[in-house]
């Protein structure tokens, strides 16, 4: 099939490009491509140019499997094409070559071990018309080596110091656990669950955690329970002021709580967050990225901006963005679905690139980097 274009001067012609093998919530078969157009930099690469990368990028786990697709953009679907690993030994391309004459075609790949190197990296090269054509797109690939983190879910009943019994959270852990697990699990962080412990603390009143400047009630929280070389999840049933609280290993002393920990709502504004499965794994997912240091991103300035919107240290979830008319705007499904009411999900976005003039470090090889000083750094 020939493709009809009308160039006047000149064109930048797209063939293909890859994205996410599918939509809808963060699955840990399906990778994201961190494929924004701007020219970024990776910290920790070798052999990137001073212009920075203008391809695409992919972050897998060593040892591990993932698809993602390959987009016919502008070329035949009988065009002969063949995917290509230039390290095999690294990456391995599971799916058969040439191509499938397909609009959209899934890729399967296979990582092998780093051999203890932090990250590695690689090409997938799209060829044409051979397995050493010419080469007509490419998408660098940063193997990660597996770092282990663990979590300690506390369950927290509220009684009042008054004689009032609180309502024992209910929530189902291991499927909340699963999606929060799936969203880190390509930046080669992997979350592993410790059994739930059961606590029952006495404060000012049933099922709510009072956050006054002192933090009284959370230290009576923690100072229940507390798990060493453990993130601790503390599950409650309201908390004040309706949000997640994260006070991470570098900040707890700061503010005069007594150990690290994340407070997490079963209910912000009368709403049973348990009942969006989705969304609320998202948030957790978003308060274990604040422990990692990584920090919260301003709303979004118009309804271009998904870049913002898909990221997973966006602010809200679902997402809505108010304009200069101070009217809300809900934006369109960003790729990871809608809930009940049609609002998008905020994505899981973990961004490998940055722009050339930024000098920080992406947010993933941040919570990397964070993570690898060791166990006092990263839990106590």
């Amino acid at each position: 099939m020939k493709i009809q274009l009308s160039i006047k001067d000149s064109i930048r012609l797209v063939p293909v490009h890859f994205e996410r093998g599918i939509k809808g919530p963060a699955d840990a078969q399906y990778p994201e491509v961190d494929n924004y157009g701007f020219r970024g930099r990776i910290a920790g690469l070798e052999n990137i140019s001073s212009q920075g990368l203008a391809c695409a990028a992919l972050s897998l786990s060593e040892n591990s499997q993932g698809t993602i697709n390959l987009v016919r953009d502008n070329i035949g679907l009988q065009a002969p094409l063949f995917v290509i690993s230039t390290e095999p030994n690294l990456l391995e391309v599971v799916s058969a070559n040439p191509c499938k004459p397909a609009p959209t075609v899934p890729i399967q790949l296979r990582t092998k071990s780093t051999q203890g190197k932090h990250m590695l990296q690689c090409n997938l090269q799209v060829r044409f018309g051979s397995e050493s054509g010419p080469v007509i797109a490419n998408l660098l690939v940063c193997v990660m080596q597996s770092l282990i983190v663990k979590i300690q879910p506390h369950i927290v009943q509220i009684d009042s110091k008054t004689g009032n019994a609180g309502e024992i959270p209910h929530l189902e852990m291991q499927s909340l656990f699963k999606q929060v697990q799936a969203i880190w699990h390509h930046a080669g962080i992997h979350l592993l669950l410790a059994k739930p412990t059961a606590i029952k603390a006495n404060l000012h009143q049933a099922n709510l955690m009072a956050c006054n400047a002192e933090l009284n009630e959370m230290n009576q929280i923690t100072s229940l329970r507390w798990e060493a070389e453990r993130i601790n999840i503390y599950f409650l049933q309201c908390v004040e002021g309706n949000k997640d609280y994260c006070i991470n290993a570098q900040a707890h002393k700061l503010i005069g709580l007594n150990h690290p920990g994340i407070f997490v709502p079963l209910n912000i504004n009368t709403h049973a967050r348990t009942l969006d499965v989705n969304q609320f794994s998202n948030n957790i997912a978003h308060a274990i990225g604040q422990f990692f240091s990584l920090k919260t991103l301003k709303g979004a300035a118009s309804m271009a901006d998904t870049w913002s919107m898909g990221n997973l240290m966006y602010p809200q979830n679902p997402v809505v963005i108010t304009n200069n008319e101070n009217k809300t705007l809900v934006p369109k499904d960003l790729g990871y679905g809608l809930n009940a009411q049609e609002q998008a999900y905020r994505g899981a976005f973990i961004p490998l690139k940055t722009p050339m003039n930024v000098q920080t470090s992406g947010p993933l090889i941040a919570a990397r980097r964070y993570i690898s000083k060791g166990f006092k750094y990263l839990y106590s």
